[in-house]
């Protein structure tokens, strides 16, 4: 048995690092179960769980980022922008918290506890819509299920949303491991070839 050329080693190598790159550019949008989380936060200013001087809140969601204004009882508005969290600073567990017009950090550290009691799991999943995935799984197929529902495309649809899952350690790792065991075959293979 002979060693594999070199032109499939690269390609390999390229596919492989096609498909981690991927999970990256990735659009993350809140669910649909999140409209709970932000019902109880409204719930939480109108109760004044959000401070004696917040008497109600309007909350506006596009895809993945959150506005909160922050009504006080005199009228003002207070406002505080959500993103999916990426920072290191623990004002919420999953989302990033952004001061805006009229808001103070207070504010947003009582958001940020009241975002913790809201949510009790991420609010976010991975929309699938631009590559024809499993949009509304609960699970991801595996590839005999894949193929009895759709063939070959349905095996792609499920390699695809598996590709775009949110990259977390487990994944970071899997991928590493795999450029790294790719990249030592791949000298292997340049050091048994012949010039």
């Amino acid at each position: 048995m002979s060693l594999p050329r070199w032109p499939t080693v690269a390609a390999f190598l390229t596919g492989t690092l096609l498909c981690s790159t991927l999970a990256y550019a990735q659009d993350l949008a809140l669910t649909k179960d999140s409209e709970f989380g932000f019902q109880r936060l409204i719930h939480f200013a109108q109760t004044g769980r959000l401070g004696d001087d917040i008497a109600n809140a309007n909350v506006g969601v596009l895809k993945d980022r959150v506005r909160i204004e922050l009504i006080g009882r005199n009228g003002e508005t207070r406002l505080l922008l959500l993103t999916r969290k990426t920072s290191t600073l623990a004002l919420a567990r999953y989302f990033d918290i952004e001061v805006g017009q009229g808001a103070t950090a207070s504010d947003a550290a009582r958001v940020g506890k009241a975002l913790d009691e809201a949510f009790e799991a991420d609010p976010f999943e991975v929309a699938l819509g631009a590559v024809g995935a499993y949009p509304g799984a609960q699970r991801v197929p595996s590839l005999a299920e894949a193929w009895r529902d759709g063939g070959a495309r349905g095996v792609f649809r499920s390699l695809a949303w598996c590709v775009v899952t949110p990259p977390g350690l487990g994944y970071t790792l899997t991928v590493t491991v795999l450029l790294a065991i790719a990249a030592l075959a791949s000298l292997i293979v340049l050091w048994g070839s012949a010039p």
